[in-house]
């Protein structure tokens, strides 16, 4: 038997981080193009961003043993322990992302935030996309971040360099789909042809991350197999219920299906089958990795 320290709040922290710096990412992309589709995606992308990483934050803070001493995280940053450059990134970037937030509010609800609701500053477009190239850099190093901090743990299965990688791409295509995805189906049904340059876009975008994130995915395997350190974990990875949710659910379901959709349809309904391959295929990859990691101890 072994002890999980780790559970599903670390599990569902891990998807959230990823889940809202992914859809920054897409909202900063989006908001530069001009239509009702690319405006209705840019929207949900800011507006999806700061609940996923204040949620996922309330799950690190839940699994603390003393929960009520997080704010100490706070009054010191050390650079050489990736909790806490981790801990002030997020916060740091969910600050950011509120403030993004905010510009793509209707007025009427905007209005409604006490002292600051009624700012000029809202109104004015410089300010919206220079808040979002802003907050790129942040959203780009909590992607990546999540990864580090399973890789700087002496855990064998997680003391790998390419796991941060595989958690930026897989951050990427997953903030990306979601973000688009709730954007196109807000679109009414006779916005059919607002739909159509975002759905393209999709496509061309995921017809190059799937793929990077496909290789990532089998580096990381090559990496822990000839590990010498690694050998065993890369082995109980690969059998048993792990085994099963891996090549089925975060390579078969998670990766290679959505690849064959996005090269062969185009719709709104195959839009939705296509994002929530990519969730499951997301979730199932913290949840291997974080439940795996500790029963190789």
């Amino acid at each position: 038997m072994f002890e999980i320290t780790w559970g599903m709040p670390v599990v569902i922290y891990l998807f959230l981080a990823g889940l809202g710096a992914g859809s920054f990412c897409l909202g900063a992309l989006t908001s530069r193009k001009s239509g009702p589709g690319w405006e209705y995606c840019s929207r949900v992308a800011f507006l999806l961003a700061p609940p996923a990483i204040a949620i996922g934050l309330l799950m690190l803070i839940l699994d603390l043993g003393y929960k009520t001493r997080f704010w100490r995280v706070l009054t010191v940053l050390n650079p050489g322990s990736p909790m806490s450059v981790g801990v002030w990134l997020l916060c740091g970037f969910l600050f950011i992302s509120i403030l993004c937030a905010i510009f793509w509010l209707p007025v009427s609800a905007r209005r409604q935030i006490p002292w600051i609701g009624r700012l000029s500053i809202w109104n004015q477009e410089k300010w919206s996309r220079r808040f979002a190239i802003m907050g790129i850099p942040f959203a780009l190093g909590v992607s990546v971040y999540t990864g580090v901090l399973l890789s700087a743990t002496v855990i064998p299965l997680w003391r790998n360099m390419s796991l941060p990688v595989l958690f930026f791409f897989s951050a990427l295509s997953l903030g990306i789909e979601s973000g688009a995805v709730l954007g196109i189906a807000s679109l009414n049904k006779g916005d059919g042809e607002a739909m159509k340059q975002p759905l393209r876009f999709l496509r061309r975008s995921n017809r190059v991350i799937l793929p990077l994130y496909l290789l990532a995915a089998l580096l990381f395997v090559f990496s822990l197999a000839v590990s010498s350190h690694s050998k065993t974990a890369a082995y109980h990875l690969m059998t048993g219920w792990s085994g099963f949710a891996w090549w089925i659910g975060v390579i078969g379901l998670g990766i290679i299906l959505p690849l064959v959709m996005v090269i062969r349809k185009e719709s709104k309904r195959y839009a939705w089958i296509f994002s929530s391959c990519l969730l499951l295929g997301d979730f199932l990859l913290r949840l291997v990795l974080v439940l795996e990691g500790q029963a190789a101890m």
